[in-house]
């Protein structure tokens, strides 16, 4: 997570296992992540960690965060999960600060039909 810092909202948490990757001096870090089972093993990762981070069992399809409220939002392997994708871009970028960067991974829809289908 090279050069991700300030306030970050990372959707689609899970357990927290990009937390090693955040700057330890300079990021405070919001972890969103619908499923409530995710929150027994994030919440012992947390406690691993020497920067603020505030965990919310939450969807990335409807953030309670004021706008233009984040530096960075941070993403891995989850919008291909949300049902409402389209929805949850929009809130990326409604609290995202002007300047912020969205950061995001995701798998690739193969071209192959039959790979794609699978």
């Amino acid at each position: 997570m090279h050069g991700v810092q300030g306030k970050v909202l990372e959707i689609g948490f899970g357990i927290g296992l990009n937390l090693p990757f955040y700057s330890k001096d300079f990021v405070e870090v919001h972890a969103v992540d619908v499923n409530p089972k995710m929150t027994p093993k994030a919440l012992q990762q947390i406690q691993e960690v020497p920067f603020p981070v505030q965990h919310h069992v939450l969807s990335g399809e409807s953030l309670p965060m004021e706008d233009e409220s984040f530096d960075f939002v941070v993403s891995t392997f989850t919008l291909c999960s949300i049902a409402k994708v389209h929805q949850a871009v929009q809130e990326i970028w409604r609290v995202l600060r002007t300047g912020g960067r969205f950061c995001f991974l995701e798998h690739g829809r193969s071209p192959d039909s039959k790979v794609a289908s699978w």
